[in-house]
């Protein structure tokens, strides 16, 4: 393949709460050989999410984070023919160890319904405030 011909997709799978438009400064950063497609997730259920990044395009390169990581993950394990690469960013396949996968389901239900009784302006402070996400 010379240097002009079209690479395969990259389609940026943004994370919990995140926009589409959370990986636009790394899609603009690609060059232009390689299209880009921001995914701005309109679904709310797993399999709604892992059918947008599946009719995003095939053999595309799913790069996604946190979340947006584990299911670029789940739907390249799924359909393992259909991707050309994936990249993830802070997402793993999951917890090995049962007592700390219990201990992060807990935690995860504890925050889950702690979010379904707040205003959304109030989650969204919360969870900007963690330190991973300051300057």
């Amino acid at each position: 393949m010379d240097g002009s011909a079209q690479r395969p997709a990259v389609v940026f799978v943004p994370g919990f709460m995140q926009p589409g438009d959370a990986w636009a400064p790394v899609a603009e950063a690609l060059p232009e050989r390689y299209p880009s497609v921001l995914l701005d997730h309109a679904e709310h259920t797993f399999e709604g999410r892992l059918a947008e990044i599946a009719s995003a395009g095939e053999r595309a390169v799913l790069c996604g984070y946190s979340l947006g990581g584990r299911l670029a993950l789940h739907a390249a394990i799924r359909e393992p023919g259909r991707y050309a690469g994936l990249v993830t960013v802070g997402a793993s396949a999951g917890i090995e160890a049962p007592a700390t996968r219990e201990a992060r389901a807990e935690a995860d239900e504890r925050l889950a319904s702690w979010m379904e009784t707040q205003p959304i302006e109030q989650i969204v402070e919360v969870w900007e405030r963690q330190p991973l996400f300051a300057d």
